[in-house]
């Protein structure tokens, strides 16, 4: 997939639905996305399929510690998995809302 657009508005395992592109990388896009069934904003992040399969490996197992560590500094990890369609992986967090902090950097 090359076009970050064609997420837009398409269910991830069903409930999680990416509204808005907030940013591209070389590896990832990132979107405002709603949960259907909580009606909560969250954050969806799209992992680009990886060339080595080493590599996809290893993405799935960072996905995985942090869905299991909780802390103060951490942005919650709320679900996570391959995307069959296009064999990447995604990852949504919780939305966090804070004060802009541009003007500090």
């Amino acid at each position: 997939m090359n076009n970050p657009r064609e997420l837009i508005n398409q269910p991830i395992k069903g409930h999680y639905t990416p509204t808005e592109l907030m940013n591209r990388s070389e590896i990832s896009f990132t979107y405002k996305a709603r949960d259907t069934r909580s009606q909560q904003e969250v954050i969806l992040k799209y992992y680009l399929p990886l060339a080595h399969t080493g590599l996809q490996e290893q993405l799935m197992d960072a996905l995985r510690f942090q869905a299991s560590h909780r802390g103060p500094r951490l942005v919650p990890v709320v679900d996570f998995g391959p995307h069959a369609a296009s064999g990447g992986a995604w990852v949504v967090t919780g939305r966090i809302r804070h004060p802009n902090l541009h003007r500090y950097v």
